[in-house]
């Protein structure tokens, strides 16, 4: 065994006869996943809130149940980075496809017709509120919406940060502001 295998073992968080395989093969995954591999053998219990964690651990009762995923809000917390991370972390030692993506390589890769489809997608800057940096064009907020609308039709959930809904509303429209208010799980972060 490695130093890597054994520093991921030694976290406690994975074990050796369900992730031997995973961890064989981590550094592809945790590029594929887009975080840090110690992400994987991290507890997420240091990230992320006891509700953030209970909706992440019950992902097959949400996705059973039709919903679209999840939108986290607000600034105070942890670091959205680190806990987007963690979650993704969480969800890949889970055998599930997540990957975590920055906006703007969303609509790189919508608009050359190259997104990829994992069954969760954590985008940790979906709308950043103007005054703190963030501003889509609009012409690429149709884009958003047709993707968030084909990833819930196939079943494949998209977790969200939202700085704040109301300015996301008036930035994203109406329709946008619907979509997630009526298909997604929303938690304030904490």
């Amino acid at each position: 065994m490695n130093a890597v295998m054994e520093k991921a073992f030694d976290s406690g968080v994975l074990d050796k006869d369900v992730h031997m395989r995973l961890v064989a093969d981590i550094e592809r995954i945790s590029n594929m996943a887009g975080i840090p591999k110690e992400l994987i053998w991290t507890s997420s219990k240091k990230f992320l809130s006891d509700s953030e964690l209970e909706w992440i651990m019950k992902y097959e009762f949400h996705k059973k149940n039709l919903k679209a995923g999840l939108v986290i809000t607000g600034g105070a917390g942890h670091a959205i980075e680190a806990k987007f991370m963690s979650m993704t972390g969480l969800l890949v030692r889970n055998f599930v496809d997540a990957r975590m993506m920055i906006m703007q390589n969303v609509l790189d890769k919508l608009e050359k017709q190259k997104m990829s489809e994992p069954s969760v997608l954590l985008i940790p800057n979906f709308h950043i509120e103007k005054h703190a940096g963030g501003q889509l064009p609009a012409w690429k907020i149709s884009n958003i919406l047709g993707m968030l609308m084909h990833r819930h039709a196939a079943a494949r959930m998209s977790i969200l940060y939202v700085s704040d809904m109301d300015s996301l509303l008036a930035d994203y429209g109406e329709v946008v502001y619907n979509h997630l208010v009526e298909n997604y799980a929303i938690l304030s972060n904490k």
